[in-house]
């Protein structure tokens, strides 16, 4: 039973009938019984992507944000709208050195090979011991048919990381 106070009624949101709650049109009023409804966890969650998702809308995807829905559409083979989303987050974001070298392996993945090396050229120019540009563009020289480029970018990567020996 309920705790009893001095009128050892039910506390107020039970005393309150659901038909009150009714969905009328252009209200969120059935939303927001189901808010009730819900453990403080679930609670928590549902306000953290709302809150995101109003952030977003109003403040615009971030350089990070882009570079994950840039890693969603390459895992789901869709090259082109990766390279748009790692593009937009080097543009908000130029010294980005995943997106470069994401962008890359994107571009690469599409057949363009001259595309795919000029990122890994700028990854190597942002941090020369970036050693996954360096391994990623000995494989792009080696399909292109440059054997001595990529046999020199992989000495440089085996120089930095030894383990890759």
């Amino acid at each position: 039973m309920w705790p009893t106070s001095r009128r050892s009624q039910p506390p107020l949101a039970l005393s309150v009938p659901l038909s009150r709650f009714t969905p009328r049109v252009g209200g969120g009023s059935a939303f927001y019984v189901r808010f009730l409804s819900m453990n403080a966890s679930l609670k928590y969650l549902a306000f953290v992507l709302v809150l995101n998702c109003f952030a977003s809308s109003v403040f615009g995807d971030t350089a990070e944000d882009l570079y994950t829905n840039g890693i969603a559409n390459a895992a789901k083979g869709d090259f082109g709208g990766a390279v748009a989303d790692f593009s937009k987050a080097i543009e908000l974001r130029p010294d980005y050195i995943e997106a470069y070298n994401k962008r890359g392996i994107a571009k690469q993945s599409e057949g363009d090979s001259d595309g795919a090396i000029a990122d890994f050229n700028k990854c190597v120019q942002l941090n020369p011991t970036f050693v996954k540009a360096y391994n990623n563009r000995a494989l792009v020289r080696q399909a292109k048919g440059d054997l001595d480029g990529a046999l020199a970018d992989l000495d440089k990567a085996i120089k930095l990381n030894p383990n890759l020996a």
